[in-house]
């Protein structure tokens, strides 16, 4: 394989399916290969995959992760710096790890309020 990007990537296997007549999107094939599966092929490029969904997806060899709290989506105190610095110079990178330990309000992912 060339050069691996060391990250990873979530592929997301979920969302309505209004527009489909509710058919599963990440099921529906191309050339017999459904759409999750050249997703997945597609981006062996990245260090690890995972497939991010709010239903439990079994496939070989891809880490599943259920979709709850988006913490990329938020509004974070500065009280937060000093912790991230301190994270950033260990390379403990996660979001979720830093606010392990904090108290957290969640938002309902349908308000409107990132759009101001």
């Amino acid at each position: 394989m060339l050069n691996q990007i060391k990250a990873s990537i979530g592929i997301l296997a979920g969302g309505k399916n209004s527009r489909l007549n509710w058919l599963k999107k990440w099921n529906l094939k191309i050339n017999d290969l459904s759409l999750i599966e050249r997703s997945i092929k597609i981006s062996k490029c990245f260090k690890k995959q995972y497939i991010v969904g709010k239903k439990e997806l079994e496939i070989k060899d891809v880490e599943f992760l259920k979709d709850n709290i988006h913490y990329t989506c938020g509004f974070y105190s500065k009280k937060l710096l000093f912790q991230i610095e301190k994270n950033i110079k260990i390379k403990k990178l996660s979001l979720k790890s830093l606010l392990s330990h904090e108290d957290i309000i969640l938002v309902n992912q349908t308000k409107k309020i990132f759009l101001i």
